[in-house]
């Protein structure tokens, strides 16, 4: 954390008692070592602006033997300790920050079957506003699976989708849009209706009340975003369109041609100020939501054809994870990337995690090394600490790492 030297002889007259006491209980340190003892939360909106900007070049890793999953795709803090991930070896599991230690949870099945070798995993989980339920993929990832908080109960399965689920956002409390490879968005009621049919384990089965197919030719909605100031839902296509919906009546309100065509796979949205991201192989593109036709402004990833892999608003700060392992910080105020005290750019950078040496890495692959991604990146309640989690970048490795900076 930057220092600044006070001259006794010249400015400590002027800085009083009372002043020095303010400004300790207005300091980073003096916020996180009650943050320890209570639930405090931030005295006001403009330290946790400075927290936010601050906090990265001074994070330090504590990396996770996380086994034999292959890499984690998804992240959501429970709590202030337990975060929730899912894996593309479709594991869905609770890991315990203070310990090291992972549960695993069990998948909610459907009435089809799906075959190992087609199962892509576990690429989104969402909790509603109120801490109640999380939703997620189901044993079969074309399925959404709902479950109760903090029990991880089954609550209902839904069934309409025909290929893998990529985003899934929640609308309210109750109801969740999906985005799917099947260029297919639904919307979910997670209401108990007992006139339901059940599945195995009496788990109800759910039709969307709202559905929508693309009219483009293999189009598939890579992620989704929901304004609730607006009441519209944001996709995200492969063929890098942004499209603004209205939520209630699936209908569009404006079609967006990103400037960068390669990759778009991340979106994020600051609500507050109607403000979109879009991450692509090679830089992160800022639309005004009230007008996304108007670019702000592209940033160029510091890992320059990396691919960015995972992005998030916090405060006024754009956390960006990249397919290289890294993990950079993009300050809204100043559009430049928060620096080091040295005057580098502020990176966090993946160690090498596990990596399965099968016959396949050994005959593809020899002993070349890859890049671990940062596939998915989540702050605690508190904004303090950052999960990150990922696995290797090449789609034929077997691998994983999580880490929490703190």
């Amino acid at each position: 954390m930057d220092c600044t030297c006070i001259n006794r002889n010249n400015n400590m007259a002027s800085f009083g008692r009372k002043d020095k006491r303010r400004a300790s209980k207005n300091s980073v340190f003096h916020w996180i070592q009650k943050r320890k003892l209570s639930d405090m939360v931030y005295p006001n909106k403009m330290l946790k602006s400075y927290v936010t900007r601050k906090l990265p070049p001074i994070f330090q890793a504590k990396e996770f033997d996380m086994g034999t999953i292959d890499k984690i795709f998804a992240s959501h803090w429970l709590d202030d300790r337990n975060v929730v991930y899912g894996t593309k070896c479709n594991k869905l599991c609770i890991l315990d920050t203070l310990t090291g230690t992972s549960c695993k949870m069990s998948m909610i099945k459907g009435p089809i079957p799906m075959e190992p070798e087609n199962n892509c995993g576990i690429h989104s989980l969402e909790i509603n506003p109120s801490g109640t339920l999380l939703a997620t993929g189901g044993e079969n990832p074309n399925d959404l699976g709902i479950y109760k908080l903090p029990e991880f109960h089954p609550v209902c399965l839904g069934v309409k989708h025909t290929d893998w689920i990529f985003s899934i956002v929640w609308l309210n409390d109750y109801l969740v849009a999906t985005g799917s490879r099947d260029g297919c968005l639904g919307v979910w009621d997670t209401r108990y209706e007992p006139n339901l049919d059940k599945s195995s384990d009496s788990v109800l089965i759910k039709e969307p009340v709202r559905w929508l197919t693309s009219t483009h030719t293999d189009e598939r909605f890579r992620a989704i975003q929901y304004n609730p100031v607006s009441n519209e839902l944001a996709s995200l296509s492969t063929k890098a369109v942004l499209q603004i919906w209205d939520a209630n009546r699936f209908k569009t309100i404006s079609s967006v041609d990103l400037p960068y065509q390669q990759e778009n796979i991340c979106l994020s949205l600051e609500p507050g100020h109607t403000l979109y991201a879009v991450g692509s192989q090679s830089h992160v593109t800022m639309l005004d939501g009230r007008c996304p036709s108007n670019f702000l402004y592209s940033v160029e990833s510091i890992d320059k054809d990396a691919g960015i892999r995972s992005l998030s608003f916090h405060n006024d700060v754009v956390t960006i994870g990249t397919g290289y392992g890294s993990c950079s910080f993009l300050d809204l105020r100043t559009y430049k990337f928060i620096q080091k005290p040295d005057g580098n750019v502020c990176q966090l950078k993946a160690g090498e995690g596990w990596l399965r040496r099968d016959e396949i890495f050994y005959t593809l692959f020899g002993e070349m090394c890859f890049p671990t991604a940062i596939y998915t990146h989540c702050y605690d309640p508190t904004g303090s600490k950052l999960f990150t989690g990922g696995g290797p970048l090449a789609v034929g490795l077997y691998g994983n790492y999580a880490a929490l900076w703190q």
